[in-house]
């Protein structure tokens, strides 16, 4: 599955969650990949690599555009424990020219930080 977005506006992509099953978080995808709150960019691609169910990860990529996550990947997993379910969201990002290393980072860490927070919202609505 592949998401384009070539108009240079903000990505629409959503993850969402379904209600929590025997105190199980389940992914539902709805027709699109993922959250980039903000991303702004030329001819992009978020692409889906990977959607495991049963296993509960998901990876996405983007590809191209003009942006700072350049070749940026990222895998997000989730974990039962006592008090709830973990989510945890890992990645691999090139610094653009021009950018440090760090920036691109912290830039990154930014935007996984709002996904996970609105992986959490969503489950939260749901639940109530």
């Amino acid at each position: 599955m592949e998401r384009r977005q070539s108009h240079g506006g903000p990505t629409t992509e959503h993850a969402s969650s379904s209600p929590r099953d025997s105190g199980r978080l389940q992914l539902r995808l709805s027709g699109h990949s993922f959250v980039v709150l903000g991303l702004s960019a030329n001819n992009n691609s978020v692409r889906l690599e990977i959607l495991d169910k049963e296993r509960h990860i998901i990876s996405s990529s983007i590809v191209g555009g003009e942006h700072r996550l350049t070749n940026y990947r990222s895998v997000t997993t989730l974990h039962s424990s006592i008090s709830g379910t973990v989510a945890v969201e890992s990645y691999l990002v090139d610094a653009p020219p021009g950018h440090m290393a760090e920036d691109t980072c912290t830039f990154a860490d930014t935007i996984v930080r709002c996904n996970l927070h609105s992986l959490a919202q969503i489950d939260e609505n749901i639940v109530k």
